[in-house]
Formats: C-alpha cells, sequence, structure tokens
C-alpha cells in the first residue's frame, strides 16, 4: 500500500490539493485507482473518521451489478473525510489552551 500510496499522488489537506494531484494523473482508472489506495489508507492507517461508513467504500451494487463509484463520489468522499478530521484536529488543539 505505501508504494500505491507514494504514486498517487493525490494526498492532500484540502480539496484543491486533492484535485491538483488528480491532475497529474493521465487517465481516469488512474484516478480512481489513486482515489481508492486514498481512501483505504485513511481507514486503515490512519484510522480517520467519517460522515458516514459509506465514504470509504469504493463501489455498490445496484441491480445485482457491482460498479465503481464515480471519480467526482470517490473524490468527494475522500475530501469530505480529510476536511472532517482536520477540523477535529483543531477542535483538540483548542482544548488544550491555557485558561485564566
Amino acid at each position: 500500500m505505501s508504494r500505491e500510496l507514494e504514486n498517487s499522488g493525490v494526498l492532500g489537506k484540502s480539496e484543491k490539493e486533492i484535485k491538483e494531484g488528480l491532475k497529474k494523473l493521465a487517465t481516469d482508472k488512474a484516478k480512481q485507482k489513486a482515489l481508492v489506495t486514498q481512501l483505504q489508507f485513511q481507514k486503515i492507517v490512519i484510522q480517520a473518521k467519517a460522515p458516514t461508513k459509506e465514504h470509504f467504500q469504493q463501489d455498490k451494487t445496484m441491480s445485482g451489478k457491482r460498479t465503481v463509484s464515480s471519480i467526482q463520489q470517490l473524490t468527494e468522499h475522500l475530501t469530505e473525510i480529510v476536511e472532517l478530521n482536520i477540523s477535529q484536529e483543531r477542535e483538540s488543539e483548542g482544548d488544550g489552551g491555557v485558561t485564566f
């Protein structure tokens, strides 16, 4: 996973950084793979929180057929996960401040 993560180039801390990383990838297949790798990294390695468990899912089954989520949907999910966890980090940092 670490090699895939390194090659993905999508790791970012904002929607803008994620989208800029995706622009560097030539094909839709490469973009999907990079986004799926990032979602797995967020879930397994970082143990990030998500608004819903569906945010970590890479595909869905509709009418008995498995379909991979669109690049737009994967991007939205990754962005929401990253932003949620950054805001939680900021809140926890604020809790440790000096009070009088």
